[in-house]
């Protein structure tokens, strides 16, 4: 998407279900355009994985509330915690963010970030 740019980290790099400690993702938006713009985001994650410990929490939706200057970056950041159903593998995190004309209910364009979690024993 012309002028936004997304960056994604995760620390520790893998999750270990022997510990039951959670991992944290880290992500930024940047603004690199000319225009202010106007921000939403999404963050989904499968069955296996949740954003509280219960795991019962696995999407959030978040409109920024004011327009992103040119020029602009915001970090976010999240704890993944693993359920109790879920196996060792490679788990697949999808982060959507959407810039908006006038106001959130018109999508200009939409980018999508896969981000890989590996599960470990």
């Amino acid at each position: 998407m012309p002028g936004l740019n997304i960056k994604t980290n995760l620390f520790p790099y893998r999750l270990k279900l022997r510990n039951r400690e959670p991992i944290r993702l880290d992500f930024t938006i940047a603004n690199n355009g000319v225009k202010p713009k106007l921000v939403s985001f999404s963050l989904e994650l499968p069955p296996q994985l949740g954003l509280d410990k219960a795991g019962m929490n696995r999407v959030i939706r978040k409109k920024l509330p004011n327009k992103m200057a040119p020029g602009e970056t915001v970090k976010f950041s999240y704890d993944i915690f693993p359920s109790k159903v879920v196996e060792t593998g490679e788990y697949t995190a999808l982060l959507n963010v959407s810039e908006h004309f006038g106001n959130y209910d018109y999508e200009l364009e939409n980018k999508n970030e896969q981000v890989t979690i590996r599960v470990e024993d």
